[in-house]
């Protein structure tokens, strides 16, 4: 079996002060096959100068106006050609040099979803764990438990799959409940796969986010789980308010 080739895709829109630092934490990975593409919305404040001065056979960046970041995902999605992809924020970075490397051990192995864990930076919230423990199992039905800094999927589950731009902040969570449902085959690697930034739309804890989760909860859970999730959405949303 051939050494599976991984893509690092990378929403970006007017991220001057962390598309760098972003950037040289994939390409500096020690994984060969690896190509990492940014796919920028039309930034106006200079992170089109930084991108332009990558000249690498590695590296590739798109600019052209999206709906937002996972209208920005399936836009990067139809482009790169990979067995394995991993979505990075643009203030994110991996965790190490032989982060991908690393998790490419099992990357050979019939499995579709391969994930691991996130630590928090930024954290605005008491709430917000310094590590984020992905998990893949029932957990999903009442939380985004699979982080999305923390996952790579495989062709196979992108390609007849793409991002419900509908959603706006959980496109996600949507996707992971799917796979869930599908029962594709996952495991957890057991390390620390990126350091995130914990003050991004997702960390807001505003109703529209909540609103958004009961949405996807209405369209992919069973009716009584949905149901059960109503007073359990609320706590959590009154909780992170106080804290």
């Amino acid at each position: 079996m051939s050494t599976p080739r991984v893509a690092i895709l990378i929403p970006c829109l007017n991220a001057i002060h962390t598309i760098e630092a972003c950037i040289d934490s994939a390409l500096q990975q020690s994984y060969d096959l690896i190509h990492v593409h940014v796919q920028d919305g039309g930034s106006t404040d200079g992170t089109l100068d930084i991108l332009a001065k990558y000249n690498s056979q590695r590296f590739s960046f798109t600019t052209t106006p999206d709906g937002g970041i996972y209208d920005a995902i399936n836009k990067a999605l139809d482009q790169i050609d990979a067995d394995w992809y991993y979505i990075l924020g643009s203030d994110d970075t991996l965790s190490g040099l032989d982060a991908v490397a690393s998790v490419m051990t099992y990357g050979k192995q019939d499995i579709s979803l391969l994930y691991g864990d996130v630590r928090y930076g930024k954290r605005t919230n008491a709430l917000i764990p310094d590590i984020h423990r992905s998990r893949f199992d029932h957990s999903l039905w009442w939380k985004n438990s699979l982080h999305q800094q923390g996952t790579f999927y495989h062709r196979t589950i992108l390609q007849p799959h793409r991002f419900d731009t509908r959603y706006r902040v959980l496109a996600d969570y949507d996707l992971h409940l799917q796979l869930l449902q599908q029962g594709v085959s996952a495991k957890h690697t057991g390390m620390t796969l990126s350091h995130c930034s914990a003050d991004g739309l997702s960390k807001q804890f505003n109703m529209a986010l909540y609103r958004e989760e009961l949405r996807i909860k209405w369209q992919r859970l069973p009716f009584w789980i949905y149901a059960l999730n109503i007073p359990w959405v609320m706590l959590k949303w009154t909780a992170k308010k106080l804290f």
